[in-house]
């Protein structure tokens, strides 16, 4: 059964924990889960699932889009740490999205409406092509390293090969030259050879995004996809996984890639 609204119950912190004001993020009401992306200057997205334990058997007839405001993020941020659960609740019919607190007798209460809103339904946030190509398994304190080294370069290059477990990093500066070379090992590795060239600037944004466990290990998944895109995937502490996408180095935006053959590593 379809409906003109939808209320979703949340955990503040939770909502508080995934919300970045300096970023363009938006709220997607998927049925009865509710989605929160992060979108980096159009070239890579961060992906967010929340699903209430209790829904009802109604939903939405179709997927709904809301660029995140600045006043949700004030509302968010000042009460999460006073009132437990929110509910969103979003009335497509007249365009009305409602945050406000969900629980009975506490000490504060509140309601908050934003009108007027502007619904997107042409965004599907989903990919055509999922095919893996190269993969690893890494830990978020090793990646880290990396990007705050790289982070200033034009574009980076990552390669991954069939008969080892390294990884291949190259940098290039604004000449296109290469300029940056860096080798480590997988955590976990399946065969296949890959490469791609991203913006490694966007990389770190995405990264400092995911979860970050206290113990060393397999956390993140960083995989090559045969589109080329990079897809960074973690599990958080209660085993929902978070998915990232970074679209590769493209030639109308940045111009081509000038590969030399220094530096190198042996």
């Amino acid at each position: 059964m379809t409906t003109n609204q939808v209320t979703i119950r949340i955990d503040s912190n939770w909502l508080n924990d995934h919300l970045y004001e300096d970023e363009k993020q938006y709220l997607v009401f998927d049925k009865d889960v509710l989605r929160v992306i992060t979108v980096f200057d159009e070239l890579g997205m961060v992906e967010y699932n929340w699903k209430p334990q209790s829904s009802s058997s109604a939903c939405l007839d179709q997927m709904y889009t809301w660029e995140i405001k600045d006043l949700f993020y004030s509302m968010v941020d000042g009460y999460c740490d006073t009132i437990n659960k929110m509910n969103i609740n979003l009335n497509v019919e007249i365009c009305m999205l409602t945050l406000e607190s969900a629980e009975v007798g506490a000490e504060h209460d509140f309601a908050c409406e934003f009108d007027n809103l502007s619904l997107d339904t042409d965004m599907t946030w989903t990919l055509d092509n999922h095919q893996v190509i190269g993969e690893g398994d890494f830990d978020w304190r090793d990646l880290t390293l990396i990007s705050d080294i790289f982070k200033h370069l034009f574009n980076v290059t990552v390669t991954v090969q069939n008969d080892n477990n390294e990884v291949i990093w190259e940098g290039y500066n604004t000449k296109r030259k290469k300029v940056w070379i860096h080798k480590h090992k997988r955590i976990n590795w399946k065969y296949g050879e890959a490469s791609t060239t991203f913006r490694p600037d966007i990389f770190s944004r995405i990264l400092s995004c995911m979860p970050k466990k206290k113990s060393y290990g397999s956390n993140i998944k960083i995989s090559i996809l045969q589109s080329k895109l990079l897809l960074l995937e973690a599990k958080e502490t209660n085993g929902d996984v978070i998915i990232g996408y970074l679209t590769p180095f493209s030639e109308e935006i940045g111009g081509n890639v000038i590969d030399t053959e220094v530096p190198v590593i042996n």
